[in-house]
């Protein structure tokens, strides 16, 4: 149970209550991706954030330290989009949901790819003919795109000299996992595997992410 004295759930606006506020207020932070969810103002303040936290942390049954569940952590000022696919990703792995897991961040891939290729060649063919087909009018498969991303590793190289063949097979390797968690009926991941290759995916990710912020 919170209490009044508990930084990690509550916070005065001497610290992280959202702009505008007044002295009085609280700013009540989400038990599992601690960013703010509510305001409550008032004599009785205190009170109604505890009461406020207390239901938000049941909802979300958080048995262990928010921290924990953070198995992405991707710098830069990205937008809403991806800020959402890794808050989930991040849920996903704080409740234990690895085939979720497993697909979420291979779109996270996906994405990230036909953003950094479109952004680098344009919606003109022929070189939107690296991310989309304009024949069945969808972009193209993620085989394809790590493929084209492969063949023109060189264009990338004045934003990052990082992104080379090994982390483009690290890419297939989270590819091949999403693949087997959204085709495969029998597939079993497990905890393990993310844990063991979670420096890795992040690594891929933030690159991935760096190179589309300054592309």
């Amino acid at each position: 149970m919170p209490d009044e004295n508990d930084s990690d759930i509550v916070e005065g606006t001497e610290n992280t209550a959202a702009k505008g506020t007044t002295a009085s207020d609280i700013t009540i932070l989400h038990p599992i991706t601690k960013a703010p969810v509510f305001i409550v103002s008032g004599n009785n303040a205190a009170a109604q954030a505890i009461g406020i936290y207390s239901s938000l942390e049941a909802n979300y049954n958080t048995s262990a330290s928010p921290s924990s569940m953070n198995f992405l952590v991707v710098a830069g000022d990205y937008d809403v989009f991806y800020h959402n696919i890794i808050k989930e990703i991040n849920l996903l792995y704080y409740h234990d949901h690895f085939i979720p897991l497993a697909v979420m961040i291979r779109k996270l891939i996906e994405n990230l790819i036909i953003d950094i290729l479109r952004s680098r060649y344009g919606l003109a063919p022929p070189k939107s003919d690296l991310y989309f087909n304009a024949n069945i009018g969808r972009h193209q498969p993620l085989s394809v795109l790590l493929k084209n991303l492969e063949t023109n590793i060189n264009d990338f190289n004045l934003i990052s000299s990082t992104l080379n063949v090994p982390y483009i097979k690290r890419m297939i390797k989270c590819k091949k996992e999403g693949d087997k968690a959204a085709h495969s009926i029998d597939t079993n991941i497990k905890k393990e595997w993310f844990d063991r290759n979670k420096d890795e995916i992040n690594h891929v990710i933030n690159l991935l992410m760096y190179i589309f912020i300054r592309i």
